[in-house]
């Protein structure tokens, strides 16, 4: 985490950022497996478009772990499941990746580069699911 962005995290409150994600599932296809995006959301009351993309509004609550030594440190995310298209991803995919893409701040979207979580366990409860991220030993 660069000292920029955790100077931002502490200007407006900590975690509680308004994330764009892209929750992403791993495809396989004969030439190699890709990552296709599944769902694109960000934390807010209202859709927002970056990079030509839009993020749908959406309920979660998005927490890194702390990085150790310069290697990510996981995360976690609980999302509100209002439909099955989360769960059905869950059910069908053996791979789900997190890539953080910005966070909205004062109605500006602020770019993150290479953060990013390949998932390591999943639960849901029929009105959320809880993605726990594993730490990158790479």
């Amino acid at each position: 985490m660069n000292v920029n962005f955790a100077k931002l995290c502490r200007r407006t409150g900590g975690y509680k950022l308004a994330w764009l994600i892209d929750l992403k599932v791993q495809v396989h296809f004969p030439s190699g497996d890709v990552y296709v995006t599944a769902l694109r959301a960000v934390n807010n009351n209202e859709d927002v478009s970056f990079g030509g993309k839009t993020y749908s509004a959406a309920t979660f609550n998005y927490t890194p772990g702390e990085a150790v030594h310069g290697m990510d440190g996981g995360g976690t995310l609980d999302i509100a499941v209002t439909d099955n298209s989360v769960i059905n991803n869950i059910e069908l995919y053996r791979s789900v990746k997190l890539e953080v893409v910005g966070v909205l701040v004062d109605s500006a979207v602020t770019e993150i580069q290479g953060f990013s979580h390949t998932w390591g366990s999943v639960s849901w409860d029929g009105k959320k699911a809880s993605f726990t991220f594993e730490k990158d030993e790479k």
